[in-house]
C-alpha cells in the first residue's frame, strides 16, 4: 500500500502544476458539474411541476363542465 502511495507521490511531484493550482482546478470542475447538475434538475422540476398544474386544471374543468351539463338538464 505505501509503495503505492510513495508511486503517488512521485508521479505528483513529476507534474508541471503545482499541487494546489491542481487541487483548484479539480474543485472548480467538480462545482461546474455539480451547478449544471443542479441546474438540470431545477428545469426537470420546473417542468414536472407545469405538467402537474396542467392535468389538475384540466380535471377540474371537466369536473365544471360536467356540472354545468347536468344544470342545464334540471
Amino acid at each position: 500500500m505505501n509503495s503505492i502511495l510513495d508511486n503517488i507521490h512521485l508521479q505528483l511531484s513529476q507534474l508541471p502544476i503545482d499541487i494546489p493550482v491542481l487541487a483548484v482546478m479539480i474543485s472548480s470542475v467538480t462545482m461546474t458539474i455539480f451547478a449544471i447538475t443542479l441546474w438540470i434538475t431545477w428545469e426537470t422540476t420546473k417542468e414536472n411541476t407545469k405538467a402537474t398544474y396542467a392535468q389538475l386544471l384540466r380535471s377540474f374543468h371537466e369536473d365544471l363542465t360536467k356540472r354545468l351539463e347536468k344544470n342545464t338538464v334540471l
